[in-house]
């Protein structure tokens, strides 16, 4: 009787996990063999990193599609984190930020070795999205409360939720535009209550449950996705801010093409790519003026004209920017625990109170919640933070175990079983997309209460709607 059971358990594990498992064994006893700085070192761990994300995608492709999350959230922690070191160890040059040498701030050991923790860190992370619970069904975890909803219900708490939340999304945006044109930069704009920035973000999931409420064929759903991204590329333009902006025009290209049926043909995958490297243009474009010389529509186009991006350079300058995340992870393994003590947790349980309105009560505790704060201060670099610098300021390398689990909490979040009003699951996934993908450039406080928030109050919403319906 244990056999067989203990036999029918080991069914059950996947290959791929297997895999994944033992290369992540592997890869935390090359670093500890290996921890003794080489020379170029940039090199040795570029040709690491080639040889860890092939092994990635040989074993998971079938695990994780584009369309999903975890091919996100993975892809772009290793641009957001490794993108200099790739640059230098192809030993390519960057024009934009050659003159950033944030590396001249460190030293070559502790880069080396955060970039050893780096790859182990998105490693576990891999792990636990791939891991499947193998003692019981993930499906079977019946149908939740957004899959009674109907297409009618679904239309009208987006409208509800769209007649509150819009108009704070047009006063922050609007404030931003007019700060930033005014001083011609980005450098001047200063943010409005958390609270209110959060109810903003509720139009993105109040747009998505319109936008599916639509029957597919009918073109106002095409309007409204035009729409939707036209206006978002436009406030980066005008204000120079890009961070949520990219994010929504990722989520719902994505929800947009998930509702597509049939196959991708072959030239909407040619015109996506120019339209992936028109975008990445437009965002160094905007990068090399957002602190001196934003302007209106037609100088933006003129200065987008005179910047002359090759697909190299689009290439080289993209890993550059946005690989100065690197540093907030360095900042971390330099100055904790030498200067600041490991948190053990306790960040996390600190930004459990954000989710409510105590800001003016509990704001020194919100400031403890994020642990970049204090390690920027020491650094005296703004380049923000990550899910990785959080786990390694809390746990340090006894984080790997943690980010399997947080791997696992992602998968359970964004998991698709395919059963019930899969319209309103959609509309859940993807407003969660836009939010925790940011975790790659931000702190766990940062997102908390946009992501619990986003998920509840349309459930409260639809509550209400329904109680008299329940009662009667």
């Amino acid at each position: 009787m244990y056999l067989s059971a203990s036999s029918s358990i080991r069914k059950k594990i996947k290959l791929s996990t297997l895999f994944n498992v033992v290369y992540l064994v592997a890869l935390c006893l090359f670093c500890y063999f290996q921890w003794n700085t080489p020379n170029n070192w940039q090199q040795f761990i570029t040709v690491l990193i080639g040889c860890t994300i092939f092994f990635q995608f040989f074993t998971c492709r079938k695990e994780i599609s584009y369309k999903q999350f975890g091919f996100w959230f993975i892809m772009l922690s290793y641009l957001f984190i490794f993108g200099r070191i790739i640059v230098v160890g192809l030993n390519l040059s960057s024009t934009m930020f050659g003159q950033m040498t944030y590396e001249n701030r460190f030293r070559a050991d502790d880069m080396y070795h955060t970039s050893l923790f780096a790859l182990c860190a998105i490693q576990s992370v891999l792990v636990g999205l791939i891991a499947k619970n193998n003692m019981k069904n993930e499906n079977a975890s019946g149908l939740k409360w957004y899959d009674r909803i109907s297409d009618y219900q679904m239309r009208m708490i987006g409208i509800f939720i769209l007649a509150f939340s819009l108009p704070l999304r047009l006063y922050i945006d609007f404030r931003f535009i007019f700060i930033a044109q005014s001083q011609g930069s980005y450098g001047g704009i200063s943010g409005v209550s958390g609270y209110i920035t959060t109810l903003a973000y509720l139009a993105v999931p109040a747009v998505m449950m319109i936008m599916l409420s639509i029957n597919k064929d009918n073109i106002a759903r095409k309007l409204i996705f035009y729409i939707v991204v036209i206006y978002n590329l436009l406030i980066m333009v005008l204000s120079g801010d890009r961070r949520y902006q990219m994010t929504t025009i990722i989520a719902f290209f994505l929800l947009y093409q998930k509702e597509k049926e049939g196959r991708t043909k072959i030239w909407k995958i040619i015109l996506l790519g120019f339209i992936v490297f028109f975008i990445l243009r437009m965002l160094l474009t905007i990068r090399q003026i957002r602190y001196g010389g934003l302007s209106d529509i037609p100088g933006f186009v003129q200065k987008y004209l005179f910047f002359d991006f090759g697909i190299e350079d689009v290439f080289i300058e993209t890993l550059s920017e946005f690989g100065i995340t690197f540093f907030s992870l360095v900042g971390a393994i330099q100055y904790v625990p030498m200067s600041i003590p490991y948190s053990y947790g306790m960040t996390f349980l600190y930004s459990i109170p954000s989710i409510l309105p105590l800001g003016l009560i509990l704001g020194d505790l919100f400031k403890a919640a994020s642990p970049a704060r204090a390690i920027n201060t020491l650094t005296n670099l703004n380049v923000g933070s990550s899910l990785f610098t959080d786990m390694y300021a809390n746990f340090g390398w006894f984080s790997l175990p943690f980010l399997i689990i947080a791997g696992r909490i992602i998968r359970r979040i964004f998991k698709d079983t395919g059963l019930g009003n899969q319209k309103m699951r959609d509309v859940i996934y993807y407003s969660q997309f836009f939010i925790l993908l940011n975790l790659v450039r931000a702190s766990f406080v940062e997102v908390l209460r946009s992501s619990l928030w986003c998920y509840f109050i349309p459930y409260f919403i639809y509550y209400l709607f329904t109680i008299k319906k329940r009662t009667s």
